[in-house]
This record gives structure tokens, sequence and C-alpha cells, in this order.
């Protein structure tokens, strides 16, 4: 038996990324240790050894592809820190038939734009933000500009944005649009839904939420998401039901999350039997209570809640969401081990 220490630090006021508290904020730091044992030195680091080791694979899964995270954009809202620039995303605000034109807001521009419906249509795109992301529902898809050429291309197109609208543009939007190509990332290879295909999707930065998505042919996953891919409806919404129920166990057991997940939610299905073609016995129900849930998800949420547990909390009072949760308690108690379990998730929280 191995002895380990847990510290929990709770910083009052904000930190910056070198941990060092700002210089006018109150020095309230503290901490909690608790202690806890595990049986071996495998049981405490080996998932996350096997985990860079392996790597997750498709095939267990059953499924086509795994992507670990969304496509990595900076300019996506038109902010960051302290700089202010226009953003990606945009408001459609109206159109002019006779001339064929559309007008659009994109985001931190105060004027509004005017672009060709045929030029437009190239680069409209509708992007998933991890922030619309909770379990078992989609609350917003944003339109956004994007391109399948790569970040040269889409440059271009702002450019192209900027001049034919340079007698509309105030001085300081222009400079906003000026900042963006300048500030702009964007991968030349850019993950992009396809046809036919079904989407399970996550948050890939501490607690993992996730939703299953049809029809998502040309959606974009923005960066902080998870995707799995399968061309088989039923294979997506018993990952959502999956993906969730491990959130849901972890949150009862008052576990910790961690912050950058990438693919390893995924990664403790398949080590703890809780892949597709694991739980033949079971998995029937785990759709068909994955679908109830996923059409039932907008009436069980009470409000817009600020943080992924309270979505939880509203789904304890659903009939259905606890069914599917005692039966893979059930299924956890008779084929993985609930100690197996909280091992394996420890990849994710502890």
């Amino acid at each position: 038996m191995i002895k380990l220490s847990l510290a929990k630090v709770k910083v009052g006021g904000r930190y910056d990324k070198s941990i060092r508290l700002h210089e006018k904020e109150p020095r309230r730091i503290k901490v909690e240790i608790s202690g806890y044992e595990v049986e071996t030195y495998d049981e405490y680091v080996g998932i996350l050894l096997e985990y860079y080791k392996e790597g997750v694979n498709p095939r267990i899964l059953s499924v086509d592809k795994i992507y670990p995270k969304g496509n990595y954009i900076m300019g996506i809202k038109g902010t960051f820190k302290e700089e202010s620039y226009a953003g990606l995303f945009f408001e459609l605000t109206g159109k002019d038939d006779s001339r064929g034109v559309y007008f659009i807001r994109m985001s931190n521009i105060s004027g509004k734009l005017e672009i060709p419906m045929e030029k437009l249509r190239e680069y409209w795109y509708k992007g998933i933000h991890i922030d619309s992301i909770h379990p078992f529902f989609l609350s917003k898809l944003h339109d956004t500009l994007a391109s399948r050429e790569g970040e040269a291309d889409l440059k271009d197109f702002i450019r192209y944005i900027m001049r034919i609208n340079r007698n509309r543009l105030s001085g300081e939007d222009k400079g906003k649009l000026s900042k963006l190509v300048s500030e702009l990332q964007y991968p030349n290879e850019p993950i992009v839904y396809g046809k036919d295909k079904y989407y399970t999707v996550y948050r890939s930065k501490r607690i993992f939420s996730s939703v299953t998505i049809e029809n998502a042919e040309g959606l974009i996953p923005m960066p902080d998401i998870g995707t799995i891919e399968t061309e088989t409806k039923d294979i997506a919404y018993y990952y959502s039901a999956i993906l969730n129920y491990l959130v849901y166990y972890a949150i009862k057991k008052n576990l910790s999350f961690v912050r950058n997940l990438h693919a390893k939610p995924v990664f403790v299905i398949q080590k703890t039997n809780l892949s597709w073609n694991s739980t033949e016995d079971i998995r029937d129900d785990v759709v068909e209570l994955s679908e109830e849930i996923h059409e039932r998800a907008p009436r069980i949420y009470t409000s817009d809640h600020g943080n992924e547990k309270g979505y939880f909390e509203d789904l304890e009072k659903d009939s259905k969401f606890m069914e599917l949760v005692e039966l893979l308690n059930g299924y956890v108690s008779e084929k993985i081990g609930h100690r197996k379990l909280i091992s394996k998730l420890s990849i994710v929280a502890g």
C-alpha cells in the first residue's frame, strides 16, 4: 500500500500564468491537504503512462476518427488579453436580394459590412464553441468566417472585405480589421465535419460534457473541443452517454477535473471495457436512453448555468438520466469494478 497526499490550493484574487498574484490583489491562499492510498505505483501513474505510450485507437472504439482537439484559431471573438480587434464570428443583419448582397456585423466591429452573397457563402460556416457544449445539449452554433484553404486564403478574404467596405468603415473598425489580419492564426488544413457522419463532441477542458450532433456537414470545431467521428448514429449517441456518465460519476466522487484533457476522456473508455464492442448486453439500452435524454435536454435545464455542474444537477432530476446512471453503475459493479474505474479516471479527474 502506497500512501499519497493530495493538496488542493485555492487562491483568492487573480493570478497570471506564472502563478504569481497580481500586485494589487489580496494574498489569500488556502491549502487543504488530504491523504489517500493506492495499492501500487502503477495504479497511481500507470494510466498516464499508458495514454502517452498507446494513445487512443479508433478501431478499438469502433469509430472512424478521433480528434483530440478542435481547430486552433486565434481571432474568433476579437479580443485577447488587453488587445482588441475584429473577430471571425459574425451576425447576419440583413440582405438585399435585388443587389445580391448580405449585411453582416463581425465580432467587436460597430459598423455593418456589405458582402456579395456568392462571395460570403464561400466563407460562411457554422462554428462550435466550447461554451455551447453541455451534457446531451448543444445550445448554439456560431456564424463564422472560415476557409477550407487555410490561413492565407482567409486573410485574403478579410482584406477583400476591407477593400469593398472602405467607404463605410470607421477609422477604428479599419484598425480592428487590420489587426485581425496581422494577429489571425488559422490551420492550413482545418477540421471540417463531413457528410453522412455522426459526431460525438465534448469539452476538452476540465468537465468534459458531451453531445451528439447529426447533420453536421460543414461544421467547424473551435479550440478546446474533442471529437469522435463515426458513420453509425447509434455509436455516436452511445459515446456521448458514456462520457456524460463518467463526468457525473467523477462529480459524485468529489474528484477534481484536469485542465487540459485532449483525448484522455476517450482513453478512459478504451481502458475500462466501456467501448462499444465491450458492452453488448447493455449498449442498445444506453443508445435508447441517450437519444431520449438528448431530445429532453432543452426542457430539463432550468437556466444557462455558470458552470457545467449546474447542468448535471438538473439532470439528476430527470428519470431517464438516472435510469442511465443506474444501468451503467450496475455494469461497472459487475464487469469493471469501481476501484478500477476511479483509478483509470485519475487521468481526467483525481
